[in-house]
């Protein structure tokens, strides 16, 4: 489904009565910074950069939106992605800024993970909804979103997020679900049992593995550039008990594949796509509908502080060296801000190679 266009937005206000309707990823900017709060939806300054996370995560999921659609058959995804990837690879996009063998190294194994996932994904055979438009209001505030994927099976709704990033460490599980959290409440609006609604994310550059080894369940998520490498300890082990050369798992490392193994081993490792689910519970509801209307509250009182003062100051953000990897490289201004400009001057970095930098500042006459 199609985004809706500003003009679409307008008459969608009028008939909820609303000055504004919310997008999650509008707040979640605003928490992740103010500046850049400021400069995207306060000054309409549009984003320099695109950063190759979102672009690529964006166009895979174009991908499966369109196999899931019967636009295109399974084996036309490869084609897609292998298109996708030539083109990142034509542009000035990169995964890590001015660390030229870092990005190489992450971009080999970002783009073997991805390579794989679409040549060995495991279709969800139900019907499946993709892009669905929901809206939600929290108390007197309306959010909109588009839930990547929706399937039922029996009573049960499956809302899943296709996700390229890492994965996240069990405690982040309901601080990075925040989004899927919020899109239940739709499902919730309809009349679904709360216990009915699994939420759950693809991570598509990994996979799971199942197998049963002397006797106990075993089930591990491996990047897919390297899981065979990861499984070798344990099919060595079931080669010597076959009696098969044990140097038969070194092809199958170099081809990060189990074709070369016996059927019978091959049939004991059950491979499939990587799901965590999301925990979902009324009491993580009510935090989030409080955390949500706590963050709105602040974006107001600063917009209305704002409006009165025309101080920029007050949307500054201090930059730390921990949050300076998302400045870099995940902002949509690129560090080409104030409270980053300011970061590099207390650093005494502002050498050569942030010449850019600096140009730019001038430009948004900011500097």
């Amino acid at each position: 489904m199609a985004r809706k266009t500003k003009a679409e937005m307008d008459r969608l206000k009028k008939q909820l009565n609303t000055s504004k309707i919310w997008s999650y990823s509008r707040v979640s900017s605003f928490q992740n910074c103010t500046y850049s709060y400021y400069l995207k939806y306060v000054k309409f300054i549009p984003e320099k950069y695109q950063n190759i996370y979102s672009y690529l995560g964006n166009a895979f999921h174009d991908v499966l939106e369109k196999y899931y659609n019967h636009k295109i058959d399974y084996a036309s995804m490869n084609t897609e992605v292998d298109n996708i990837l030539f083109t990142t690879d034509l542009s000035d996009m990169v995964f890590v800024k001015n660390e030229h063998e870092r990005n190489e190294k992450m971009k080999q194994k970002y783009y073997q993970c991805l390579q794989h996932f679409f040549a060995n994904h495991v279709p969800v055979p139900y019907k499946v909804l993709t892009e669905k438009e929901i809206l939600v209001q929290i108390r007197n505030q309306w959010f909109i979103g588009y839930i990547d994927s929706i399937h039922k099976i029996d009573e049960v709704y499956y809302i899943t997020d296709y996700k390229t990033s890492t994965m996240y460490a069990k405690s982040q599980l309901t601080k990075y679900g925040q989004q899927l959290i919020l899109y239940s409440l739709y499902l919730i609006d309809k009349g679904i049992p709360l216990e009915n609604i699994i939420l759950q994310w693809n991570f598509l550059k990994y996979l799971n593995v199942k197998f049963n080894h002397y006797g106990k369940d075993k089930e591990y998520n491996y990047e897919r550039y390297n899981y065979v490498e990861r499984l070798s300890r344990f099919i060595k082990k079931d080669l010597k008990e076959m009696n098969v050369d044990e140097s038969l798992i070194d092809q199958c490392i170099q081809d990060n594949n189990l074709k070369e193994l016996p059927q019978a081993l091959q049939d004991k490792y059950a491979i499939g796509d990587c799901y965590i689910n999301i925990p979902l519970s009324q009491t993580i509801i009510e935090d989030l509908k409080e955390h949500l209307n706590s963050l709105i509250m602040d974006i107001f009182k600063l917009e209305k502080e704002y409006e009165l003062t025309k101080k920029e100051s007050l949307w500054f953000n201090t930059v730390t060296d921990a949050t300076s990897y998302f400045c870099t490289n995940l902002c949509g201004y690129g560090g080409h801000c104030k409270c980053f400009a300011e970061y590099m001057q207390n650093k005494q970095m502002f050498t050569k190679d942030h010449r850019d930098d600096v140009e730019f500042l001038k430009e948004l006459g900011l500097v």
